[in-house]
């Protein structure tokens, strides 16, 4: 865990995590955590409110699309892919970290997909379109990550 005061420059302290509260309160969007970390000078006080940053591991065969590609229907997140005979398909997706300009799909596609970004509103489940692919990299910023190929659904 890294952390830091409110004028710090960037995360100066380190420290781990030993409980993290499993409820988030749904009025602040905020939780509680425990860690314990070196406090040599003492700028560190009880009652304090100071930047979290809690890394946790990249994944290299994480698939990214980007966040708009994710879709909702009642609660259920899906996204939609260019299938067979360039017929749109809905799939039941189970999206992941939200990684800026991306979002990680943890199921429902695959690296060899191709993820419908453009034209959601026109797409629907069954109708042929011309899909216009775009490179892997457009779809997926986070360096290091593999991406789905991404296409813009033109009815046809």
């Amino acid at each position: 865990m890294e952390m830091g005061l409110g004028d710090d420059e960037g995360y100066p302290y380190s420290g781990v995590v030993d409980f993290i509260d499993p409820t988030i309160d749904a009025g602040t969007g905020t939780g509680r955590l425990r860690a314990t970390c070196a406090n040599p000078d003492g700028v560190i006080a009880p009652g304090l409110f100071i930047r979290v940053r809690i890394p946790h591991g990249r994944r290299a065969d994480a698939l990214v699309v980007p966040e708009r590609a994710v879709g909702s229907d009642q609660g259920k997140p899906f996204v939609l892919v260019v299938g067979e005979g360039g017929r749109v398909e809905r799939r039941a997706a189970r999206p992941g970290s939200d990684l800026g300009a991306g979002r990680v799909v943890e199921s429902g596609v695959g690296p060899d997909d191709r993820v419908v970004v453009e034209g959601l509103l026109k797409a629907r489940p069954g109708i042929k379109v011309s899909p216009k692919d775009r490179p892997a990299g457009e779809a997926a910023p986070a360096e290091g990550n593999a991406a789905t190929r991404t296409s813009e659904a033109n009815g046809s």
